[in-house]
Order: structure tokens, then C-alpha cells, then sequence
């Protein structure tokens, strides 16, 4: 497929022998696809943000978060935008059990009869496996921005990212500060904590394993819990309990 707009989104499939299968171009100008996953019948999720129409989808703001579903066979499903009246944007994609999809990212207006707390706002939504949207959960001050999420045996979900300035009820540490949120999968916020040093830390990947244990990682220019910087710019690893404490 040939690209007729500027940034549009590329999607392709490969077999385990490394065969690519298909190609599909999403011919929405100054598309960017973020984050993907796909489910056990081979269906595809993706999420990105894009700033005009997006399979026939038309734009809410400036920047729209996309998602948008194909089938094994390359064929779209459906597509759904979120906006507000400024940019939205999703940066990754998860799915749980009964195939629930979650995407953080950011916005900067307000979402789901929300409230902006700043320039930016940390965003986390959930939609249904058809495309329903269930809620739009947003926080944030300054601004602050969710860079990566996962789910545990139970359905909550844990947002890695990172914000400038006091982040619900934490004082800035300095700079940019690692933010880790978890929420229940009925978005409603079960805690907030922001870590970092007196430089720039940014929080980029989490997981969580089966005792509900998170693992964070991103960069930091300072001088990390007791560890000594190396560089401008070093990657960390950080160990939290379930509860956001620091192990």
C-alpha cells in the first residue's frame, strides 16, 4: 500500500519464520501509532494519536488519541478517537483477561467530564473489547504524562511516567519525577507516588509479576537512591511493593 498523507501509520504482520504477511497504511495525515497488542484469536489493537480523520473517524481536537482494531487477515474493524478540544495522545496499550483495553498516555484538555490540573495531564482509559469507551481517568499538574502501563491478576492497573512539579499531594523531589498511579479497573485511583532525585528522572516501562510486585524503569541524570550517576543520563532499575514502596 502506497502512503498518500505526511506521518501516516503503517502496520505489518510477520509469521514466527520472520515472513511478512501483510502491510496496511493507515492513510491519516500526521498519523503516529504508539502501542499495539493483540489477542489470543489475532486480532490487533493499536494506539497512537493522529490529527486529522482516521478511518473515517473525525477528529474531536488538534491531536486525538486513536484505537483501532484489525483482524488476523489485515482487515480493520472499527476505529475510535478521544479528544478534547486540545491534543490527546496514547502511548501504550495493554489487555486484560477478558480482553478490556488500556491505554495511557496524555491530554492536554479534559477528558470524561474531568478536570485539567496543568498544561499536560498523566491520562489512563479502559474501552471494552467492541470499542466502548468505559471511563477517562486524568491527573497531573504542571506537566506530567503516562509512558507505560500494566495489569495484575486482579484487574488494576499500574501507570509508569513522569511529571514536573507536585503530583497529587507529592512534593517535586527536582526536575522531572518518576510517577508510578495504580487504579482499579473501575478507574478509580487507589494511590499516586513520584520518586526521582534533584535532577530529571522520567519513568519509561513497568511490569508487575504475580505477587503484585512492580518493576520500573526509565533514566535518571542524578545521583539514584544511593547509586552514583555515571553519565549524563543513566537507565534504572527500581523494585516497588504493592503498595508503591520502594524495595
Amino acid at each position: 500500500q502506497a502512503c498518500s498523507g505526511s506521518g501516516a501509520t503503517v502496520i505489518l504482520k510477520y509469521n514466527s519464520s520472520s515472513t511478512r504477511q501483510w502491510t496496511v497504511v493507515i492513510n491519516s495525515a500526521y498519523s503516529k501509532g504508539h502501542g499495539i497488542v493483540s489477542d489470543t484469536s489475532g486480532n490487533t489493537f493499536i494506539t497512537g494519536y493522529t490529527k486529522s480523520t482516521f478511518n473515517s473517524v473525525s477528529l474531536t481536537g488538534e491531536k486525538d488519541l486513536f484505537l483501532t482494531k484489525y483482524n488476523t487477515s489485515g482487515t480493520h474493524q472499527w476505529s475510535k478517537l478521544l479528544g478534547s478540544t486540545s491534543d490527546d495522545v496514547g502511548n501504550e496499550i495493554v489487555m486484560d483477561s477478558s480482553g478490556n483495553l488500556y491505554i495511557t498516555g496524555y491530554t492536554e484538555g479534559i477528558l470524561d467530564n474531568g478536570t485539567t490540573s496543568g498544561e499536560r495531564d498523566l491520562l489512563i482509559t479502559k474501552y471494552d473489547s467492541s470499542g466502548n469507551n468505559s471511563w477517562a481517568k486524568q491527573i497531573g499538574n504542571t506537566r506530567s504524562e503516562g509512558r507505560s502501563i500494566a495489569l495484575d491478576s486482579s484487574g488494576n492497573a499500574y501507570v509508569a511516567g513522569y511529571t514536573y512539579g507536585d503530583f497529587d499531594g507529592n512534593s517535586n523531589i527536582g526536575g522531572a519525577d518518576i510517577v508510578v498511579v495504580k487504579y482499579d479497573s473501575s478507574g478509580t485511583k487507589q494511590w499516586a507516588y513520584q520518586y526521582g532525585t534533584s535532577s530529571d528522572d522520567f519513568g519509561e516501562g513497568i511490569v508487575v509479576d504475580s505477587a503484585g510486585n512492580l518493576y520500573v524503569t526509565g533514566y535518571t541524570s542524578g545521583n539514584f537512591y544511593g547509586n552514583v550517576n555515571a553519565g549524563s543520563s543513566d537507565v534504572f532499575l527500581m523494585k516497588l511493593n504493592s503498595s508503591g514502596i520502594i524495595q
